[in-house]
C-alpha cells in the first residue's frame, strides 16, 4: 500500500501507522470516480477477513491542507458504506 502521488501528512502518517500494526490499507483519490467502487470491494475482503472485529480507520489531508476535500472525503466514505452492505 503506497501512495501514486505525494501524500499529505495526515495520509503519511495513517500509512506509518498501518504498516507498523501490520493492519490492512488503501490509498484513494477521492475525486476519482471509481474511488467508492475500489473501496467498497477493498472492504468487503476485509470484512470477510476481521469479520465483527472489523473497525475502520481513515486517514487524509486537512480541510486547511486541501481545501474541498472535507465534502470529498465524506461523499466516499457514504458511498462506499453504501456499496460494502
Amino acid at each position: 500500500c503506497s501512495p501514486a502521488a505525494p501524500a499529505s501528512i495526515g495520509t503519511t502518517r495513517a500509512l506509518q501507522w498501518a504498516r507498523q500494526h501490520g493492519k490492512p490499507c488503501i490509498i484513494l483519490d477521492a475525486s476519482e470516480p471509481t474511488a467508492p467502487v475500489r473501496a467498497a470491494a477493498w472492504l468487503k475482503l476485509q470484512k470477510q477477513r476481521f469479520g465483527a472485529q472489523l473497525r475502520l480507520g481513515v486517514g487524509g489531508p486537512r480541510e486547511s491542507e486541501a481545501p474541498g476535500i472535507y465534502p470529498l472525503a465524506r461523499a466516499l466514505i457514504a458511498a462506499t458504506l453504501d456499496l460494502a452492505r
